[in-house]
């Protein structure tokens, strides 16, 4: 049977050991130093080379693992914020968060904040950029073009009225000159000499209408020429205004980069690039607010911003504006509710804010934030975290925060999307209202009354538990690890011990063939000598001729059965090689597959590399050992005929022959008595060479059992170097337990 693995370790019970700390922060140090210290302790030799050799491979395993937790370690440490307590607001992009940390920073009047909306205040003064002054603005351009608009109206009616009258009074002329043309034309001669001395009525109604006309077009230029000049002021009034406004919209982008919201994205992906920090102040509690990149945009360009953000929180508030528990990935992508899981799993303090998305005022007029629907999905979403983070997970939050945003200030860029959509907020609620009835004010209260509370013992904690967070998944991967090498070496040893028992079988079965093969030779030497001797006897030969004849025969069958049993060993032998080649390479087929599988397998599922790397050396040395089986088989049977039969032996009862056949002269006695001997030295002869057969096949047996067990020996070492690998593993997977327990006892965590 193949040497089962030492589990004698896991019966072990070490001491419950708590860290001495003379500051938290030392905890990194510690960490490294008791690393160091598993290792060490994993370092004793055994004095058995192989043993040592595997020791020595897993032994890099776990050097490679815990110089990548180092690393962890050092990042932690490089992250870790001891002194002010560190919320960061996480999630999925365009979820909210900047739009809430801003609120924050307005309500909590943050200094960078402060000096920002002073900076703005400033702007806004020097062009006269107050919403007031520039709708003033507004209107009063827009008025001095409806009168100028006003002006060219009238301008045009005035027009179009003397165009009107002169036609008219044209018309009026020409006929009156017609029908003065048409009365001298037919009047009589004496009439003529009358209008000598007097004029027609036309005539002095045409005069008339000839000056009325003149004093039309007199008119009509007067006021022509008042509107020209009232069009020429309005026109300038307009374009100075119109250069005005211009000037002051020429610095609104100015203005709009110093208001509120500027952190805020726009809807396009990873807006927010780079984890930004605000210092705040509540109740006269200090702490840290922090603007994480969005988990769903081009992660590869944020992952470590992220990473390095949740590692300084203390606490985390993971912002969504759905309410509905996170997407769950597939075998290609990684979904929402595993990155959570994998970035926050550490965390103390996880809490969920459920950013309703609200637009219009009418949506939480007189009505309540949340719909039935909507708690209920809450809830599932509060379930589904719990599962995911355990009891660090707290519970979820809603609140809509565009509507306390735009209550919050009036910090905007006259005519921007923000001040429009502040106005139209404000003409149903006052700011007071809209944050309350959006849920600012009592997010602000939570955060005073369940956060911020005992924040030196939570810093600490949270500390801790990202630093037992890495152990506990460097643990975790040399545990898996573990698992892999110790169902590794129980298949080994499984096939190993079914290989070893075919090998057993197949070598009885190679012994049983020899010895077969040596009693068949035997019998056949027996029989051909005999059928000689007495083909010889009947034909009346002389006893010194049976006597010679017989130790010829037998010495020729002697030499024929060297070489018939010298080649049957070798086919033997040959048989006996292939099937415990199969053996061996079945199993070493089976071994890579199975190291090969589990190679893969470890890869994959745990998202980390190794190398099982176990010795496959039985082939090279099995076939070897193989090849010298057949020396060592035939080494007995190659030294020639003497080994097996003595020629004293047969003289001897040949002797006894002769003398039996001294004073017998009748032929048929004579043969009967040669035959009668031939007989008799046969059984002799028989039991001599099955003897010497017998003895030579065993006296090569321990020589090639001790091949055979070689064999075994290999095909149980991989098992073996398993099995011990194994055990190595497991004893530092205790040990890291151990300390993870020191850690967890030292942050008082739960």
């Amino acid at each position: 049977m193949a040497n089962k693995p030492d589990n004698s370790f896991l019966k072990l019970k070490e001491p419950i050991v708590t860290l001495e700390l003379k500051h938290p922060r030392e905890i990194y140090q510690i960490i490294t130093e008791e690393l160091d210290q598993i290792i060490h302790s994993l370092q004793s030799q055994s004095g058995d080379k192989d043993f040592d050799d595997t020791q020595a491979d897993a032994l890099k395993q776990l050097v490679l693992h815990q110089t990548e937790l180092r690393d962890q370690l050092a990042r932690l440490e490089k992250n870790a914020e001891w002194n002010t307590f560190t919320v960061a607001f996480y999630g999925e992009t365009g979820a909210g968060k900047s739009s809430i940390i801003e609120t924050l920073r307005i309500l909590l009047r943050e200094p960078g904040k402060l000096n920002d909306q002073l900076a703005f205040r400033a702007l806004q003064e020097k062009y006269h950029l107050s919403e007031s002054s520039f709708q003033q603005l507004v209107q009063e351009t827009e008025q001095a073009e409806k009168k100028l608009a006003g002006i060219i109206e009238q301008i045009a009616a005035l027009r179009q009225g003397f165009d009107q009258q002169q036609l008219a009074g044209l018309k009026h002329i020409e006929s009156l000159q017609s029908q003065i043309i048409e009365h001298k034309r037919t009047a009589s001669l004496w009439q003529k000499l009358l209008l000598v001395f007097r004029k027609l009525p036309q005539e002095t109604e045409l005069h008339t209408a000839r000056q009325q006309l003149q004093d039309v077009v007199a008119a009509h230029d007067s006021a022509l020429r008042q509107l020209h000049s009232a069009q020429e002021q309005a026109g300038q009034q307009k374009n100075a205004l119109i250069q005005q406004r211009q000037t002051s919209e020429s610095h609104l982008p100015e203005l709009d980069a110093l208001a509120d919201g500027a952190i805020i994205g726009d809807g396009s992906s990873d807006f927010t690039r780079q984890t930004q920090r605000y210092n705040v102040e509540l109740d006269g509690h200090k702490f840290a607010l922090l603007d994480v990149p969005g988990i769903e945009g081009k992660e590869g360009l944020v992952l470590k911003e992220i990473e390095d953000a949740v590692q300084t929180a203390h606490a985390v508030f993971y912002v969504t504006n759905q309410p509905a528990p996170p997407q769950t990935g597939d075998e290609q992508r990684q979904g929402t509710l595993e990155k959570i899981k994998a970035h926050l799993k550490d965390q103390t303090e996880v809490w969920t804010i459920f950013n309703k998305k609200i637009v219009n005022p009418m949506a939480i007029k007189n009505q309540p934030l949340l719909k039935e629907d909507e708690e209920n999905s809450l809830a599932e979403l509060d379930k589904k975290m719990l599962e995911q983070l355990g009891n660090n997970y707290r519970s979820v939050f809603p609140l809509t925060v565009l509507p306390a945003f735009l209550a919050s200030t009036d910090h905007f860029a006259p005519d921007s999307q923000n001040a429009k959509r502040r106005k139209k907020f404000l003409d149903s609620f006052n700011a007071d209202e809209l944050l309350e009835v959006s849920r600012m004010r009592a997010f602000i209260r939570m955060l005073s009354e369940k956060l911020l509370g005992n924040s030196a013992a939570r810093i600490k904690a949270a500390n801790f538990s990202q630093a037992k967070g890495r152990v506990d998944d460097s643990n975790a991967k040399v545990r898996r690890i573990h698992e892999i090498f110790a169902t590794v070496a129980e298949q080994l040893e499984q096939d190993s011990d079914s290989s070893c028992k075919q090998l057993r079988q197949s070598f009885i079965l190679f012994r049983q063939r020899l010895a077969a093969l040596s009693n068949k030779l035997v019998d056949e030497l027996v029989s051909a000598v005999r059928a000689s001797v007495y083909s010889l006897i009947d034909q009346d030969i002389s006893s010194d001729e049976f006597k010679n004849s017989l130790r010829i025969l037998i010495t020729q069958q002697q030499e024929a059965f060297s070489e018939k049993l010298k080649n049957g060993i070798q086919k033997d032998i040959e048989i006996f090689q292939q099937d415990a080649k199969d053996i061996l390479t079945r199993f070493e087929q089976y071994s890579q597959e199975l190291l090969s599988s589990y190679g893969k397998l470890g890869a994959t599922k745990v998202n980390f590399d190794f190398d099982i790397n176990i010795k496959m050396d039985n082939g090279i040395q099995g076939w070897g050992l193989l090849a010298g089986l057949a020396g060592i088989a035939l080494a007995p049977f190659t030294a020639g005929a003497s080994l097996w039969v003595t020629g004293v032996a047969v003289l001897t009862s040949l002797v006894s022959v002769g003398k039996a056949l001294v004073g017998y002269f009748s032929t048929s006695h004579k043969q009967s008595q040669q035959r009668k001997a031939t007989n008799e030295n046969l059984v002799v002869i028989r039991s001599q060479l099955q003897t010497a057969v017998d003895s030579a096949l065993e006296e090569i047996t321990p020589q090639m059992q001790k091949t055979i067990d070689q064999l075994e020996q290999a095909l149980k070492n991989p098992g073996q170097q398993a099995a011990a690998k194994a055990g190595l593993l497991k004893r530092s997977t205790q040990k890291l337990d151990l300390l993870s327990r020191q850690i967890r006892n030292a942050g008082n965590l739960p």
